[in-house]
C-alpha cells in the first residue's frame, strides 16, 4: 500500500520526478519521467546508462561530464543541488532544456539515495536565445548604421569641398555681372544648406547614442541670435520675407554651448523661412523672464493643424506639410534645448494663422568677455603642403591659398606627402585622412618625426567625436570637417 500511494503521488506531478539509490540506480520514476525522459526501460538500472545515451550538455553546448551531474554531486557531498541547468537532444533531433533540483535521501543521517525533480525550461530558454540573437543582431545593425552614417557623411561632404571652394574663389576674386553673381550666391547658399542637413543627421545620431559633447562657456544669447539671423537675411530678402530682430539692450548670459544655441536658432529660422510665403514676416524676439531667457521665433506662414502639433518635434515627421524635407531640424532643436536644461514649445492657431516657437533656457549671472571675432588674414610667404587624393579638392585648395599669398605644394598620397614634408619643412600641412596608401593618421605620425615644427591640420569628411579624437591623438593640431569654412582655415594657418 505505501508504494501504491507513493506511485499515485508521483504520477500526480506534472513534471518529471525520479529516485535513485546510493549507486545511482533508478528505483522509482513517475509516468512523466518515463515518457518524457525515456526512463521506462531503465528502472532498476544505473541512470548513467541513460545519461550516456542522451549526451547531456550544459546550456552553452559544452559536454556535461558524468562526474559533474547533479546526482553524482549529491551522493559525493550530501548537499542538495538546486537550479542545475542542462540540455539533451531528443529522438527528433530537437534540443530540450531542463532545470533540475536534486536532494539527498537519508536514513538515520546517512545518504541512501537521491530524489530529482525536473522542470522543462525549453520554451523559456529558446525565447531567451531568440532575444539574445535579436539583441546581437540589433547591436550589429546599430554598429553598421553608425559606420554607414559616417561613410555617408564623408561621401556627401567630399564633393562639396571643391564646389564651395571654387565658389569662394570666384566670389572673392572675380568680377561678374548681376546674373552670374546671383548664380554664385545661390550655389553657395544651397551648398551650405546641404552641409546643415548632413550635420543635423550626424548630430541626432550622436545625441541618441549619448556621444554629443557640449562645450560649455558663458555667452550672450543676443550674439548667437544675431549670428544665426545674418545667415538668413539674404534668403529671406530673396523670398520677399521681412525678417525682424527684437533684442533687448542688456546682455542675456547663458551657460552652454554657444555654437549649439546658434544652431537651435538657425534651425527655427530655416523652418520659418520654408513655411512663410512671399510678403510674409518673421520676428525673432529675445527677452529675460525671471531666471530664464526666452527666445521666440514667430512667422506669418502656413500654420499647423491642431492634430499635427504633437508631432512637430518628432523625427522624420513633417506635420502633414507637402513641403518635404527630412524632418530632422525641429527634432534636433528639441534635443539640443533639452541638453541645455531648457524647454521648447510650439503654438499655432491653425492653417494660415502662422506659427510661434518658444525656447526657454536657464540664465547665468556671469558673462565672460567675448573675444573679437577673428578675421581671415593673408598668408604672405607661408609655405603650405596640401596632401589630398581628390584632384578637384587639391586644386581648389591650392588656388585659394595661393590667392592669399601662400606658397603651396601638393601631394596626392600619404607617403608622397611625408617625403615632401621632410624635404620642404613647411609652415603647415593640410592632410586628408582617407588617403590611398597610408592614411592621414599614419602620415601625421611620420611627419611629426621628420618635420617636428610643422603645424598639422586634418581636413576630412569624417567629423564624429571619435574621428576628431583620433586625429588629435595622431599628432594633428586641429581637425576641420569638409567643406571647410575658408575664414576659419585662414585663421588656423595664420595663427
Amino acid at each position: 500500500m505505501p508504494n501504491l500511494i507513493l506511485d499515485l503521488v508521483l504520477d500526480a506531478l506534472a513534471e518529471p520526478m525520479f529516485l535513485t539509490d546510493i549507486d545511482g540506480v533508478i528505483t522509482v520514476a513517475n509516468t512523466v519521467a518515463r515518457k518524457r525522459l525515456g526512463l521506462e526501460k531503465y528502472i532498476g538500472r544505473p541512470l548513467a546508462e541513460r545519461v550516456g545515451e542522451l549526451r547531456l550538455s550544459r546550456p552553452d553546448g559544452s559536454v556535461l561530464p558524468a562526474e559533474d551531474s547533479p546526482i553524482r554531486r549529491v551522493i559525493a557531498t550530501g548537499q542538495p543541488v538546486l537550479g542545475f541547468k542542462f540540455s539533451f537532444e531528443g529522438g527528433s533531433g530537437a534540443r530540450y532544456f531542463y532545470e533540475v533540483n536534486t536532494v539527498p535521501l537519508r536514513e538515520g543521517g546517512r545518504v541512501v539515495g537521491t530524489a530529482s525533480v525536473l522542470h522543462d525550461v525549453t520554451a523559456r530558454t529558446r525565447l531567451e536565445q531568440d532575444l539574445d540573437t535579436a539583441r546581437e543582431a540589433a547591436e550589429e545593425a546599430n554598429r553598421l548604421k553608425d559606420r554607414f552614417i559616417a561613410a555617408l557623411s564623408h561621401e556627401l561632404r567630399a564633393p562639396l569641398q571643391p564646389i564651395l571652394g571654387w565658389t569662394e574663389v570666384l566670389r572673392r576674386h572675380g568680377q561678374f555681372d548681376e546674373v552670374t553673381g546671383r548664380a554664385l550666391e545661390a550655389i553657395r547658399r544651397n551648398i551650405r544648406q546641404q552641409v546643415r542637413l548632413v550635420d543635423d543627421l550626424l548630430d541626432i545620431s550622436r545625441i541618441v547614442h549619448r556621444k554629443l559633447t557640449l562645450r560649455y562657456e558663458s555667452f550672450d544669447l543676443r550674439e548667437q541670435v544675431r549670428a544665426a539671423a545674418e545667415s538668413f537675411e539674404e534668403l529671406a530678402a530673396l523670398r520677399r520675407i521681412v525678417l525682424v530682430l527684437d533684442l533687448p539692450d542688456d546682455p542675456l548670459a547663458i551657460w552652454g554651448d554657444g555654437s549649439r544655441v546658434q544652431q537651435i536658432v538657425a534651425n527655427l529660422l530655416s523652418n520659418a523661412v520654408k513655411f512663410t510665403p512671399a510678403g510674409g514676416r518673421i520676428v525673432v524676439r529675445v527677452r529675460a523672464e525671471g531666471r530664464e531667457a526666452v527666445l521666440a521665433v514667430e512667422d506669418t506662414g502656413e500654420g499647423i493643424r491642431a492634430e499635427d502639433l504633437p508631432l512637430v518635434f518628432e523625427m522624420f515627421r513633417q506635420g502633414g506639410s507637402p513641403k518635404g524635407g527630412l524632418g530632422l531640424g525641429l527634432n534636433l532643436v528639441k534635443r539640443l534645448v533639452e541638453l541645455h536644461g531648457g524647454h521648447v514649445s510650439v503654438i499655432s492657431e491653425g492653417p494660415g494663422r502662422g506659427t510661434r516657437f518658444e525656447v526657454r533656457l536657464p540664465m547665468t549671472t556671469d558673462l565672460e568677455p567675448a573675444d573679437a571675432p577673428a578675421r581671415g588674414r593673408r598668408l604672405d610667404g607661408r609655405s603650405i603642403l596640401v596632401i589630398e587624393d581628390n584632384a578637384d579638392t587639391r586644386d581648389v585648395l591650392k588656388v585659394m591659398l595661393e590667392l592669399e599669398g601662400a606658397v603651396v605644394e601638393t601631394a596626392d598620397a600619404g607617403e608622397a606627402g611625408v617625403r615632401t614634408a621632410e624635404h620642404l619643412h613647411p609652415d603647415a600641412v593640410l592632410c586628408d585622412i582617407g588617403l590611398p596608401d597610408i592614411d592621414g593618421l599614419e602620415a601625421a605620425r611620420l611627419i611629426r618625426r621628420v618635420a617636428a615644427g610643422t603645424r598639422l591640420i586634418a581636413l576630412t569628411g569624417y567629423g564624429r567625436p571619435e574621428d576628431i579624437r583620433s586625429a588629435l591623438e595622431a599628432g594633428f593640431d586641429a581637425h576641420l570637417t569638409k567643406p571647410v569654412n575658408f575664414d576659419q582655415l585662414l585663421n588656423l594657418l595664420a595663427g
